[in-house]
């Protein structure tokens, strides 16, 4: 009895979290479509109804458009942008920002606490916007909660997969504030 139950078990779960084809072509063709909108695309992931999480670098409207999967989108002007931080843990690992002249600091003293978090577990990842705006001075993009993101690969390909995310986001929005005119 028990032995069966595991077996059904194992085959709910199989059933549960395998990819529907018609949804993996959803997102895809969705994929497609965005990348012609945007100059950098960034895909964050695909829920289950083939909704695409993404950040979109469009040069021409001169604007960040951030959609997570299940969130509502978010849009930053290039203007508005004053700094970006990757915050691991509830600590701030890397800063970028703007300084006097225009010039860019990604701080050593961000180099040195990532470092140091390296050796503990990540299970809480954001890549924060601060904006020039009064009422709405920042922007927290999750991208990783309690250890969680939804897809099929295993935690430390999960972990690098994110940390390449919010790397290529950073060092775009760097481009973008050391190069305002």
């Amino acid at each position: 009895m028990f032995v069966f139950m595991i077996i059904i078990l194992l085959i709910i779960m199989l059933i549960c979290t395998r990819p529907i084809k018609g949804d993996i072509k959803a997102a895809s063709i969705n994929s497609e479509k965005l990348k012609s909108e945007y100059d950098k695309l960034i895909v964050l992931g695909c829920d289950s109804k083939s909704q695409i999480g993404y950040v979109g670098f469009s040069n021409i409207k001169r604007e960040i458009k951030i959609k997570p999967t299940m969130l509502s989108e978010y849009i930053i002007k290039y203007d508005d942008i004053v700094g970006i931080e990757l915050i691991e843990n509830g600590k701030t690992t890397l800063c970028v920002g703007n300084i006097i002249g225009g010039a860019v600091l990604a701080g050593g003293v961000g180099a040195i606490l990532g470092g140091i978090n390296k050796k503990q577990e990540i299970t809480s990842m954001q890549v924060k916007f601060s904006i020039e705006d009064f009422f709405n001075p920042s922007y927290s993009l999750e991208m990783l909660n309690n250890g969680l993101r939804l897809n099929n690969s295993t935690k430390e390909e999960n972990i690098k997969n994110i940390r390449l995310d919010a790397t290529q986001i950073i060092d775009t929005v760097k481009y973008i504030i050391g190069n305002k005119c």
